[in-house]
């Protein structure tokens, strides 16, 4: 901490990392990962917030009250709630940042529109996308006003919305620009792009961590992915087998229609991220006219969904990248769940009692297609079948729970013997979160390339996991190019050992 950016910040936007950094060396916690695993839940609270804050704006408090819980029990929002990656950030700025939209609008107010500036640029700061986002939402407020654009206040609220965003996400967008000697809005953009052949469009077989075109160095020594990229070289990729790309583009787009959206990264057993009987009390809400201005509401709600138009051709329907758009499926559903009550019931004590069981129902529904109660008459609709019991074993993930209990145990060892701060060149893996130090990728490499990067990087140690049990300790001495071992972590319950490998001096590195 205090190193500032390094080149983890060109492959991810860096705010969770900082938000962690800082909470860290202010507790004086000098624990990276725990520190992330109490923010974490802290976030979870702001997002029923957030959705409380946006659906009260745009509807009304008992819209609010339902919706926010439903955050609160959904399951996706849960895992994010508990989970070390970025998403429940980008979801909590995102939601903050409409409802400031919305504020402003409603109040002619510049200040509101300031703050939705600012938390645009908080959510693009946690993902990249948040300025898709933004720009996505001011244009489709900008068409939704017509003609009448230019005599409303809406021209000076997104002028102000504009700059804060760039004046907050200045320090940032300046060290893009140092590092890749260009203008840069997306720092994964090229390592994306290289990912996005093998894994959605299937041009190799390469895995991620071993594909040189990723993680190889260029004839500057520098990661190859590290070479940006723009939209012109994306369309002509695309265009390289037009028929290809349309037919992936649409394949993946149909991954993303409620019902089929692909659940994976740890939530196979998990209900839809959006569910059918969520998005159909979504359609009838936006049939049913609202308080006025009832469009531009709902062109607010709707239009950050246009990503989804945009995200099939850079991957399938992964829930991890629809679920920050979920909350505004869930304040729409709740919309034309509590305008299709008022239809049906006009006594007020009634319309209270319809509207507690009705959502109850909705709630319970998400939990049995947990259970896949729901998949089998949902079937037709499924991108992919769930897996069978018998493929997730209580012995696969005790094998899993104790790998990551292992590396976290070497971490812990490590942290202990070296101390705080190190810069460990480790293999993309568990590891990384439990050294508290840094990180400086191993690249796929020659050997005396990868030994002339750790010196560049000022590398500390070398860490490898996952040796050969069958290789004896004493035979790892002398067995990577330009490093000495320098020690040996042994799991206590099982074969898994990490060696910590020094670099030698240049002058005695090219052995």
């Amino acid at each position: 901490m205090g190193a500032g950016l390094g080149w983890q910040a060109l492959w991810a936007t860096p705010l969770p990392s900082l938000i962690i950094a800082g909470v860290d060396s202010l507790f004086g916690m000098h624990d990276l990962l725990r520190t992330a695993g109490m923010i974490t839940p802290v976030m979870g609270v702001l997002l029923t917030a957030a959705v409380y804050f946006l659906a009260a704006g745009v509807s009304c408090q008992k819209v609010a009250f339902i919706a926010s819980m439903v955050t609160a029990v959904t399951p996706h929002f849960l895992w994010i709630s508990f989970s070390t990656e970025p998403e429940i950030y980008y979801t909590v700025f995102l939601i903050t940042a409409l409802g400031l939209l919305d504020r402003s609008i409603t109040r002619n107010s510049l200040l509101f529109g300031a703050g939705a500036g600012c938390l645009f640029s908080c959510a693009y700061l946690s993902r990249s996308e948040g300025f898709l986002i933004m720009v996505i939402s001011v244009m489709a407020l900008f068409i939704e006003q017509g003609k009448l654009v230019f005599r409303s206040y809406l021209p000076k609220i997104i002028a102000i919305v504009l700059v804060t965003f760039f004046v907050t996400a200045s320090p940032y967008l300046l060290f893009l620009k140092k590092n890749y000697g260009t203008f840069v809005i997306s720092p994964k953009a090229t390592y994306v792009l290289i990912w996005m052949k093998g894994q959605v469009y299937k041009d190799h077989n390469k895995i991620e961590q071993e594909n040189d075109d990723l993680w190889g160095l260029t004839p500057e020594g520098r990661l190859k992915w590290q070479v940006p990229s723009g939209v012109g070289d994306l369309v002509q990729y695309l265009l390289q087998d037009p028929e290809k790309s349309v037919r992936v583009y649409f394949n993946n787009l149909l991954s993303e229609l409620p019902g089929r959206p692909a659940n994976n990264s740890g939530a196979l057993h998990y209900p839809n991220v959006y569910p059918i009987y969520m998005a159909l009390l979504a359609f009838y809400a936006l049939s049913l006219q609202w308080e006025q201005p009832s469009r531009r509401k709902k062109t607010l709600l709707v239009s950050p969904f246009f990503i989804l138009l945009v995200l099939p051709v850079f991957t399938e329907g992964w829930w991890k990248y629809l679920v920050p758009y979920a909350p505004l499926l869930t304040i729409l559903a709740t919309i034309g769940l509590v305008l299709g009550v008022n239809k049906l019931f006009h006594n007020r004590k009634l319309v209270g009692t319809a509207v507690i069981s009705l959502i109850t129902i909705v709630i319970m529904a998400y939990y049995v297609d947990r259970y896949h109660g729901l998949r089998t008459v949902l079937a037709p609709w499924q991108a992919t079948p769930p897996p069978s019991p018998s493929v997730i074993t209580d012995q696969n993930v005790s094998r899993k729970s104790l790998m990551t209990e292992n590396a976290r145990k070497a971490g812990q060892w490590a942290t202990a013997r070296y101390g705080t701060g190190k810069n460990y060149m480790v293999r993309w893996n568990k590891l990384i979160y439990h050294l508290n130090g840094l990180w400086t990728a191993f690249p796929v490499a020659e050997p005396l390339e990868i030994y002339q990067y750790a010196l560049r990087n000022q590398v500390d140690y070398l860490a490898i996991e996952g040796i050969n049990p069958d290789i004896p300790d004493d035979a790892l001495t002398d067995a990577v190019y330009g490093f000495t071992l320098d020690s040996i972590f042994h799991a206590e319950k099982s074969l898994y050992r990490v060696a910590f490998f020094r670099p030698l001096p240049p002058a005695t590195g090219n052995r």
